[in-house]
Formats: C-alpha cells, structure tokens, sequence
C-alpha cells in the first residue's frame, strides 16, 4: 500500500470483524487449564488445544505464506523447534487420531503463538487498500490466482469462524459456558 492510499473500507470491516473472531478465540480459553484444553468429547475428536492451535497455524500460513511468499512465524521464530513438533504441520492434512494424540504445549505457550500470529494477520487487513485487497497472489498452488480479500474472507475469516463455533460447542459439553458473544 503507498503512503498515500486510503484503507479499503471493506478490509476494515473485515479486520473489525476478525479481530472481535480473534479476541473471542482468545476469551474461549482464558479462564481454562492446561487439562481442560487437552480434554475431547470423544477418543479421536478434536481438543480446545488443538483448534485454537491449527487456527492460528493456518492463519500464519495463508497471510505468511500464501500472500506475503515468506516464511511463517511459526519457522521464522521457531515455535515449532520450542514445542518439539513437526515444522510442516498446520494440523490440515492430521488424521483424528494424530490430532488428539499431538502434544500442546502450556495454554501461556499457546496463547502467546496466537496473539502473535493474530496482531499480524489483523494489521496486514486493516492496512490494505482497494488495491490490495484485489491484487491476485500465486504463492502457493491452492490460491493461485485468487486475490488477497479472497483468501481473507475464504480461507482466514471462514475458516476462524467455523472454528470458533466448535470451540464455544466444545466448551459447553465440558459443562462450561460455551457461547462467549452477547
């Protein structure tokens, strides 16, 4: 974006709205444990961990990645390396087993990740014009060819949305107040 340019409104709207996504993300886990984050319903399903985890992993990837052509926060300041896990890993391509098996560092640890990632990807929105928000990326063979407010709004602010819905369902079954919204 020049110095000169004007935000795009839709990209602060969008940023608006994912930064109220990422706080609620965040609010989700605030008053859990370290145990209540590694609980699931189910042998197999997915943990609170887990979620909030490979929503931020994927959010790093896409902005990091898929529109910027860098390396993610996750490599760059080696977050990976701290937590002994796997540097390719977003939790995508994990079958239900490998997921529930994967072990999360402490809900201090997994917060500061997300915060990190999050502050980041909520600036580089809040920051682009028009222009930006049109320009066509080919990082990556699975956005080739879409444009930076595509992949915000398909795979970023859809993707954190569904997952804020599992997270507030998967806290309720816990027997907690699951719905942090108003």
């Amino acid at each position: 974006m020049s110095t000169d340019a004007q935000p795009d409104p839709i990209a602060a709207v969008l940023e608006w709205g994912l930064r109220q996504a990422h706080d609620r993300l965040i609010e989700i886990v605030s008053d859990m444990t370290d145990e209540q984050l590694s609980w699931s319903p189910q042998p197999g399903a997915h943990s609170l961990g887990f979620v909030v985890w490979h929503i931020a992993r994927c959010d790093d990837n896409y902005l990091r990645v898929h529109i910027q052509g860098r390396e993610e926060i996750w490599r760059e300041e080696r977050w990976w390396e701290r937590w002994n896990m796997d540097p390719e890993s977003t939790g995508m391509l994990l079958s239900d087993d490998q997921a529930s098996d994967l072990e999360l560092p402490s809900k201090a640890d997994i917060v500061d990740y997300c915060r990190r990632v999050w502050n980041e990807v909520d600036d580089f929105l809040g920051n682009l014009d028009a222009s930006g928000m049109a320009q066509t990326v080919s990082n990556v063979p699975r956005t080739t060819n879409m444009s930076i407010g595509q992949i915000y709004v398909s795979h970023i602010v859809g993707h954190d949305n569904r997952h804020l819905g599992e997270m507030e369902y998967i806290k309720g079954l816990m027997g907690l107040r699951g719905s942090v919204t108003l």
